[in-house]
């Protein structure tokens, strides 16, 4: 609704509406962070060169809603502009928003994370939204690499406490219930991949999800015991 309000405006008013926003950002004398926020909004929907610039300098602010803001406009970016380290600085931030920020620039068709570099930012601070928010980037992967990702998470978060660690083993749970092989085949290496961490997580994994994903799997010549 705004873009469509600041796009129907006269050329003139949308450059001094762009005016005022820069003011609003500019130091020393730059406003609240909230009003920044909707500064910078005004800026990206307006579609000014600077727009980008101004985000990046604010994606680190100690305000959410600020940074929430700064996040959403570079990732609008093409994902070449982004890089990978922009992305995992989204999913590693603490707020919920910008992880979910991060799920969709990858669900649009952006870059897409490397889910080891996913593990480590999960082990580093467990939290129920940004496992959300990864399972979503996870699930465009290939099945036989959305496999391992969910297993070596299981596993290594299993000594971690915490209601918040309680919860993301119960996400990883069902991801692993909802799981599904597709039609493809796996590849040696994807399917030694899987045998090797079996043995490790599979105690961890209630009775019945593991003898199910042990039928799903012995469709595709990977032998685990159930």
């Amino acid at each position: 609704m705004r873009a469509t309000a600041l796009f129907g405006c006269p050329t003139v008013e949308r450059d001094d509406i762009a005016i005022e926003a820069r003011r609003r950002l500019a130091p020393p004398t730059a406003a609240a962070p909230l009003e920044q926020a909707v500064a910078l909004r005004v800026l990206i929907e307006l579609g000014m060169e600077d727009a980008n610039a101004h985000c990046r300098e604010r994606l680190d602010s100690p305000n959410r809603r600020l940074r929430a803001a700064a996040f959403a406009g570079v990732l609008r970016q093409p994902a070449p502009r982004q890089g990978e380290a922009l992305l995992l600085q989204a999913f590693a931030d603490c707020s919920a928003a910008v992880q979910r920020l991060a799920a969709r620039s990858v669900e649009r068709g952006g870059l897409a994370p490397s889910l080891d570099a996913l593990l480590a930012i999960h082990l580093a601070a467990p939290a129920v939204p940004r496992m959300k928010a990864m399972l979503r980037a996870a699930a465009l992967a290939s099945p036989w690499r959305q496999l391992p990702f969910l297993l070596d998470a299981l596993r290594d978060g299993v000594g971690i406490d915490g209601v918040a660690a309680d919860g993301v083993r119960c996400l990883l749970t069902q991801g692993l219930r909802h799981w599904q092989p597709g039609f493809t085949t796996p590849t040696d290496a994807e399917r030694i991949a899987v045998q090797m961490r079996w043995p490790g997580v599979a105690p961890t994994i209630p009775a019945e999800i593991a003898s199910l994903l042990a039928v799903r799997l012995a469709r595709y010549d990977v032998a685990v015991a159930r």
